[in-house]
This record gives structure tokens, sequence and C-alpha cells, in this order.
């Protein structure tokens, strides 16, 4: 089963808009308080959200049920909490894009374009996801081109995760592949009692448990011709990387 890591976790916001490194509303120890309230919407988070009046227990190492999430952070958005049928004929809709997708691609257009940034712009785009009442975390004031950039990039990622894969395309698109994929990712932080979990887990100095390391070189910005295309056609040449 899928599941969040870490890193996506810190990706949101605090309330005041602010990231977790520069807002003096984080606590590191109590990590999910005064948080971007779409953290809240899209994960299930160990020991703190509650799901139908019962807190959710992250528990990555629960191997002997169907689709266990391995990172201890589970899936809330999309998850209609009122079904309790078989999940498996939920039969319930698949997002292909929503408003905020083309709210956000046509303030990088504006970005990429070199218009100029104005106030009006933002408030026209980004400042209309981040002001909804159920978000409320402060509007974008930055015009400087190169720094708006960041903040949109930031702001795609925590608003369509689990939205066809946009995320993986789009730090292809980026080229940031290398940057963001070629390193090691952990999930939920054990804290209770290590000893209690059954697993075989390897932990990082802060207690998080170790997913995986991935790698991602340059060839893998572009993907594998398919052999059967290569078959039926000679003159096809398989992308570097692949042979």
């Amino acid at each position: 089963m899928e599941s969040f890591m870490k890193n996506f976790i810190e990706m949101f916001p605090m309330i005041d808009g602010k990231s977790i490194k520069d807002s003096p509303l984080y606590d590191p120890q109590k990590p999910f308080e005064n948080r971007d309230p779409r953290l809240y919407a899209t994960v299930l988070l160990p020991d703190y959200s509650s799901v139908n009046g019962k807190i959710y227990v992250g528990h990555p190492d629960s191997t002997g049920q169907t689709g266990p999430g391995l990172t201890g952070y589970g899936i809330n958005k999309t998850w209609d909490h009122n079904f309790s049928g078989n999940v498996w004929a939920y039969g319930g809709d698949y997002i292909l894009i929503r408003y905020p997708e083309v709210l956000l691609s046509y303030l990088e257009c504006k970005i990429e374009s070199g218009a100029t940034i104005s106030q009006d712009l933002l408030d026209k785009t980004i400042n209309q996801l981040r002001g909804r009442e159920e978000v409320n975390i402060g509007n974008v004031s930055e015009t400087d081109p190169i720094k708006l950039k960041e903040i949109v990039k930031n702001e795609r990622g925590i608003e369509l995760a689990m939205e066809g894969g946009i995320r993986y395309l789009d730090l292809i698109r980026w080229k940031e592949g290398v940057q963001k994929l070629n390193r090691k990712f952990y999930g939920m932080k054990i804290t209770d009692n290590p000893g209690s979990y059954t697993g075989k887990y390897v932990l990082d100095s802060e207690g998080n448990i170790f997913i995986q390391e991935r790698m991602f070189k340059e060839h893998n910005y572009l993907w594998p011709i398919p052999q059967s295309e290569l078959d039926i056609n000679n003159n096809l040449k398989q992308n570097p990387g692949y042979n």
C-alpha cells in the first residue's frame, strides 16, 4: 500500500505560511501541531490523526494486514470515511485534474515567460488556494521570479499530492530528479516503545524508520523505449543508459 515519506510531511508549512525551518511556531517535539490544514486532510499522522473517533496508530510492521503502509504515514486524501465496504470494490472517482492545478500551472507559466509578477496575479492564482476558508495560511507576496518559483514548486507538491503522479513528473520536467530522488528515504519516528514493533528496522539517530535508498541518475530523465518497439523498427535507438 502507498504511504508517505517523512520528507513529504516536512514540505507542509505552518499555519503562519512559513516553512518548519523558518516559523517560530514549529516545535520538533510536537511536529504535527499548528501545521497547514492540508497536512491533516492529506496524511494520517501516527498517534495524532483521528478517524471516526479513534486515534490513528501508525504501525508499519503490520505485515499480516493487506497492503500495509511501510512508512507509518497513512493516506487520508480521497479516503471516504463513510464507506465501510470492500475497498477493492469502492468505485470512487479518480482525480485527473483539479482547478488548483490549473491555477498553479498558469502562475508557473507566467514565471517562465518572464512576465511581470504582480500581487494581483498572485491573488488570482496561488493565493486563491492558500486563502480558502479551510486552509487560510496567509497570502504569498513574493514577486521575485526565482524565489516565487520555489514557492510554487512546494505548493504543487502539497496541493496536488496523490493526483496522478504529478509530483514525479514535476521533478522530471524541472530536472530535479537527481537532487530530490537520489537519496535515502525515511518514515515515521518511533518514540513510544521501539521494542513493541516486531519488524526489523534500521533507525536513524532521531528514531525515524529507514525505508530505502533510491537511485536516480541522469539517464532516468528519459524512459526506456520498450523492446517491442525496438523490435519492429530498426531505426529506433534505445535511450542512453538502458542498453
